[in-house]
């Protein structure tokens, strides 16, 4: 029954996600909502901290985000980061690794199309920090705190670009001389 309403639930991102293509390729680049980029990434990233206790505004965000996958990497990273806190919210262990799975490719996907971005690499390596190694989702570690830090200095919100280094120092994955590159972020 649950597989049924996860199909259900993928059928709608897909199609969402084919008008939202064919929308765009009628108005071109026009923007469809009143949202500026800018106001549009502080809402989603509201969201995901609303989201990361509640199951009805994770897949509220996945739909509203299904409508934005072509607008910019940043909103298929959230999408997959997204996918991984519906894991987190799902009571079968097989939704659980399905949406796992595919938050490891929309995350994947979105670092094919912008390798540098160090919120992009934060939102995959945070979630693969909190998923038990065993299950093999955990893989990137390492390299995604590599390009955070080397390129960190390119997150303009100085709030986010905090949070970042904070979490980081507090993984206990940093050596020291990325821990005082971090630490003049925050102080």
């Amino acid at each position: 029954m649950k597989l049924i309403s996860l199909k259900s639930h993928f059928t709608r991102v897909f199609l969402f996600f084919t008008l939202n293509l064919y929308l765009n390729s009628l108005f071109g680049n026009s923007n469809l909502n009143s949202l500026s980029y800018k106001e549009e990434i502080s809402s989603i990233r509201k969201g995901y901290v609303e989201a990361l206790d509640s199951k009805i505004k994770t897949k509220d965000m996945l739909t509203n985000l299904s409508l934005k996958l072509s607008k910019a990497p940043i909103f298929l990273a959230y999408y997959g980061a997204f996918q991984g806190l519906m894991a987190k919210h799902a009571n079968s262990p097989i939704a659980k690794f399905e949406f796992l799975t595919d938050s490891k490719k929309s995350l994947a996907n979105a670092i094919k199309l912008d390798p540098n971005n160090p919120e992009i690499r934060f939102l995959r390596f945070s979630l693969e920090y909190y998923i038990p190694n065993w299950l093999g989702f955990s893989s990137n570690i390492q390299s995604d705190k590599k390009v955070i830090i080397q390129n960190i200095d390119l997150v303009t919100d100085k709030e986010v670009q905090k949070t970042i280094a904070k979490f980081l120092i507090e993984t206990k994955l940093c050596n020291l001389q990325e821990i005082d590159k971090l630490k003049h972020i925050y102080n």
